[in-house]
C-alpha cells in the first residue's frame, strides 16, 4: 500500500522502465484529478474514484493541481481479476 500527496506532475511508465513487472494497481483517488492513459485508452479520475493500472504495460497520469491517493499493488499473475479484466 503507497499514500502519495503532491503537486502537479506527469508519471510515464515507458515501456523501457518496464521489466518483470507482473502486478495490478488498485488506486483511490482522495484528492485532485487526474487523467490516466494506457493501451490506447484514456480516463479522468476524480476524488472517490478507483482505478486499475497494469505495471507490465506503459501508462502515463497526469494530474494538473494539488492530489492525493492511495494505492494498493497485488500480483497479476495469481489474480482471477487479471485472467478476466487484463486477458492474462
Amino acid at each position: 500500500m503507497s499514500q502519495v500527496q503532491a503537486g502537479p506532475q506527469t508519471v510515464t511508465r515507458s515501456s523501457r522502465l518496464i521489466q518483470d513487472a507482473e502486478d495490478l494497481i488498485l488506486t483511490l483517488q482522495q484528492r485532485g484529478t487526474a487523467i490516466k492513459e494506457q493501451d490506447g485508452r484514456q480516463a479522468r479520475i476524480g476524488p472517490g474514484d478507483f482505478s486499475l493500472s497494469d505495471s507490465s504495460r506503459p501508462f502515463r497520469k497526469t494530474v494538473q493541481g494539488d492530489f492525493s491517493f492511495t494505492s494498493f499493488q497485488f500480483p497479476a499473475r495469481t489474480s482471477a481479476c487479471a485472467r478476466r479484466i487484463c486477458g492474462r
